[in-house]
């Protein structure tokens, strides 16, 4: 925190004004897409009030605070809630441009201009389809989970959440970037809400048809309304130092209810895989996350990758995660692992494609996989390979793209060696 003081120290001379609402200029720190943040003049055109950080776009609360418990499930309920209060931010007038004259204004200003300008994003691309403005956001949000007689308090994290149908911004004590600064983590949570929007549309019209799973109907709540729906903690490559676990590629006979379970912890993974692909096309920097948290550099886009699991031994590792046995056994895997190497696959389409061309593929295949999970997803497993090329169904790769991702999922897609025509693209159909 020891640069943004500085900034804000430097400011504190001059004397607060009041601006009329109206479009804004303001000066807050951007990422130069290499991961370096220096402080730019940027337009607002949403604002209807700057000091109480309210737009079209978004409206800031702040220092809120929630109390979780886990259910008989497992999962995270929310118990009790505070939205928080409105805010009253801070600007000083330089020359017709607003600097925020305390740290919370700056971080406040920052998240309202990336929202601004997410939204924007995702409009290119008919990504905000079923979502309704303005957003809601709440910062400095005190989240409190209950485990049984511990409870631990959330820091340095962002979500989208589902049963709200808001963001968190929780408070960051890190020398690292802050996460409201973060272009690429707003983008990501955002991806969240655009995906669980057309996963509830699609589910919709598969009950209201008839075809929706049984036990995926049952567990649909669960599947949207869990109390966060994601986690920036201290999680790293569960394989940096050490070697992949070795794939069992035997799968394991498993009941309706187990196959649903196995395919929501892939459903999880594709939705941080999406995630971290849209951080980077809306930051235009492969490794955005690196700012904000170093530790989980593993999601830096530009990364080579190779995917170790068969669909068997996906299917029998998912599994002992969810029993517990996971991290004992040495699988570790983790959603946000597994999403990184579809992350991959998207950045790869879109250096060979166009940004454009990729984004609208990824948007075209969320409605394609919700509707497949919301019919199938109790039945089968539906594993990596078969998502990749559910992506490519309407496009094959060709040339470097065609290599690198065969080679990608060499173990599950009957290798790389022969070449896309009599492997991956050619035999069988997408799911």
């Amino acid at each position: 925190m020891i640069f943004w003081g500085i900034v804000i120290f430097a400011l504190s001379g001059c004397t607060p004004v009041s601006p009329a609402d109206g479009d804004y200029k303001i000066r807050i720190p951007l990422d130069d897409h290499t991961g370096h943040y220096a402080l730019q003049d940027v337009d607002l055109h949403t604002i209807t009030d700057i000091h109480a950080m309210a737009g079209t776009t978004a409206v800031i609360y702040d220092e809120g605070s929630f109390n979780t418990y886990v259910d008989n499930s497992g999962d995270e309920r929310i118990a009790s809630a505070d939205m928080g209060t409105t805010p009253s931010a801070h600007f000083i007038d330089v020359g017709g441009v607003l600097h925020p004259a305390d740290f919370q204004s700056l971080a406040m200003s920052a998240a309202m201009y990336h929202f601004e300008y997410i939204k924007n994003f995702y409009d290119a691309v008919d990504g905000n389809k079923g979502l309704t403005f303005p957003r809601i956001v709440l910062m400095n949000v005190t989240v409190a989970h209950n485990y049984g007689h511990q409870q631990v308090n959330t820091i340095n994290n962002a979500a989208f959440v589902p049963s709200l149908d808001m963001f968190w911004i929780n408070p960051f004590n890190s020398a690292d970037v802050p996460l409201s600064f973060n272009g690429g983590v707003l983008a990501h949570e955002y991806l969240h809400n655009v995906f669980m929007a057309r996963f509830k549309a699609v589910s919709a019209e598969n009950i209201k048809k008839g075809t929706m799973s049984p036990e995926v109907s049952l567990n649909l709540n669960r599947t949207l309304d869990v109390a966060e729906a994601d986690d920036w903690g201290p999680a790293t490559d569960p394989f940096a130092d050490s070697q992949y676990p070795s794939d069992p590629e035997t799968p394991i006979a498993l009941t309706n209810k187990e196959l649903a379970k196995v395919n929501s912890f892939i459903f999880g993974g594709l939705n941080e895989g999406m995630a971290d692909y849209f951080g980077y096309e809306y930051s235009r920097n492969p490794g955005w996350i690196s700012a904000s948290l170093p530790t989980q550099s593993f999601r830096d886009l530009s990364k080579d990758k190779i995917f170790p699991l068969t669909a068997g031994g996906q299917q029998r590792l998912i599994m002992e995660s969810y029993s517990g046995q996971g991290r004992n056994s040495g699988s570790g895997l983790d959603i946000h692992w597994l999403g990184s190497f579809f992350s991959r696959v998207l950045y790869l389409a879109a250096q060979d494609w166009g940004d454009l061309a990729a984004e609208q593929a990824t948007i075209t295949f969320m409605d394609r996989y919700s509707n497949i999970y919301s019919q199938q997803s109790d039945k089968r497993y539906i594993s990596m390979g078969e998502l990749v090329k559910l992506f490519f169904q309407d496009r094959k790769p060709s040339g470097s793209l065609c290599d690198n991702v065969t080679r990608m999922f060499s173990g599950e897609l009957a290798g790389g060696s022969l070449g896309c025509g009599a492997t991956l693209f050619s035999t069988g159909s997408p799911p």
